[in-house]
């Protein structure tokens, strides 16, 4: 159902991007999103994170913290995590998930023969659309936008949690390792 709910968001978002209205430019993925979540109340999504509104890479559902055969992690697979966990931000503050290129960056100077292997945690909450909130009439579309439903009888909303952890050298030259975490 989160399949079907994410493909009906990005064919929406094609759709918008030949008949938009707003002053959002749609000609980017980014500002398709923008118009189609741009009248919905942000204030009511409880994480300032919604799962939908990001870039569609992975399945972040799959990476809950629930060890799985589909959801190994690399360090690039918890880059593109990170990264995508940083794109779904609503709110209206500073987003506490900083640059990708500062996570690198600050990694970086971690990476020696000499010292321990870091491997870096990413545990985040955020949220997700339910998989009935159309059906149950929490949400609604209008005009190729989501919007809320006044007076609803629970939130449209669900909590998950992101988790990923990998060492950023996937073997050793000398034969024993120690680990980091950061």
């Amino acid at each position: 159902m989160k399949n079907l709910l994410r493909n009906f968001l990005l064919a929406l978002a094609i759709l918008c991007s030949s008949t938009s209205k707003a002053q959002i430019d749609t000609s980017t993925i980014e500002g398709l999103y923008q118009y189609i979540f741009n009248i919905l109340d942000k204030n009511q999504i409880p994480t300032h994170y919604l799962g939908e509104y990001g870039a569609p890479v992975l399945t972040m559902g799959r990476y809950n913290g629930l060890l799985t055969d589909s959801n190994t992690v690399d360090i690039n697979v918890w880059r593109t995590l990170y990264w995508q966990i940083a794109s779904t931000y609503v709110g209206t503050g500073t987003n506490s998930f900083t640059a990708i290129t500062n996570v690198n960056n600050a990694i970086k100077p971690l990476v020696a023969d000499t010292l321990p292997i870091p491997v870096p945690l990413l545990f985040a909450k955020y949220n997700s659309v339910k998989s009935d909130a159309f059906s149950l009439n929490l949400l609604q579309i209008v005009n190729n936008q989501v919007k809320d439903v006044p007076g609803r009888p629970q939130s449209p909303y669900q909590q998950n949690n992101l988790f990923a952890a990998t060492p950023v050298k996937a073997y050793t030259n000398t034969g024993t390792a120690s680990f980091i975490f950061v």
